[in-house]
């Protein structure tokens, strides 16, 4: 079965429960987000030659317009919520590790004669 969805939520984040079976399509959802609350989902964007795979806790900012396909994975249901404001957990993780990584960073000191 299939649940399509004409754009991302504009206002309020759509929180969608997939099955084994079925499939979101997003159609013109550029710029939205998609957040994995429960589960892992193969998320596939028109006229784009990459498939991703997302776990539960990541999420996936689409990029293209056209149709996005989110299909499950597993035999255990999927929870994810559809948003343009979905906060990025990754993206705080990511700059905690550039944070750190700028911690133990060699400092360069510049010498004039």
């Amino acid at each position: 079965m299939s649940k399509t969805y004409n754009t991302v939520p504009e206002s309020q984040p759509t929180r969608l429960e997939l099955n084994r079976t079925d499939a979101a399509c997003i159609n013109n959802g550029r710029g939205g987000r998609i957040f994995v609350e429960r589960g892992a989902v193969w998320i596939t964007q028109e006229r784009c030659r990459y498939d991703y795979f997302v776990e539960a806790g990541q999420s996936f900012r689409i990029t293209r317009s056209g149709v996005t396909v989110v299909s499950t994975i597993g035999r255990n249901p999927v929870v994810i919520v559809v948003s343009r404001d979905v906060p990025a957990v990754q993206s705080a993780a990511r700059r905690s590790v550039h944070w750190l990584a700028g911690l133990f960073k060699p400092r360069l000191s510049v010498r004039t004669a």
